[in-house]
């Protein structure tokens, strides 16, 4: 299987064949369409952009090995590149996951509301909190903001 084989084995012709099976096209604006360049890179049809589908297939690979928690050292042999190489890309992603979720799970801020209420349990027997059967709701509010 191509994928198996260390970068550097892979011969451009099957290189160009399996992005093609993938559809990985232009990393500016996604087209296919494409011009062979004499220095083994590619000039896209549309937008223009070169760009060296070696590199986009090792970015690729190096981002399925993170997302299957390969480690760094493992990840390097079997592509057959430098450990410096791919850790630094291993860092470069985390550093852009921990940016997004740091965006997207901030704190709540400035004054906050907070309610909770009690759903449920039977109509008969005990009543108010102490009921059998009752599921707590809590909520979070920030006033101008959103809920948790």
């Amino acid at each position: 299987m191509v994928a198996e084989k260390a970068i550097g084995e892979i011969p451009d012709l099957a290189l160009y064949w399996v992005m093609e099976m993938e559809g990985i096209g232009c990393p500016g604006c996604g087209s296919t369409e494409w011009y062979s360049l004499s220095d083994g890179r590619r000039k896209c049809g549309d937008c223009g952009l070169k760009y060296s589908p070696r590199k986009i297939y090792i970015r690729r690979r190096v981002l399925e090995l993170l997302c299957l928690e390969v480690s760094a050292r493992k990840a390097a042999s079997h592509l057959g590149l430098s450990y410096r190489t791919v850790y630094t890309r291993y860092m470069s992603y985390r550093r852009v996951i921990a940016a997004r979720l740091t965006d997207e799970f901030k704190k709540l801020g400035g004054e906050i509301e907070y309610d909770e209420s009690y759903f449920g349990g039977r109509r008969k027997g005990g009543r108010g909190r102490g009921a059998a059967g009752k599921t707590k709701v809590f909520g979070l509010l920030e006033r101008n903001g959103g809920c948790m």
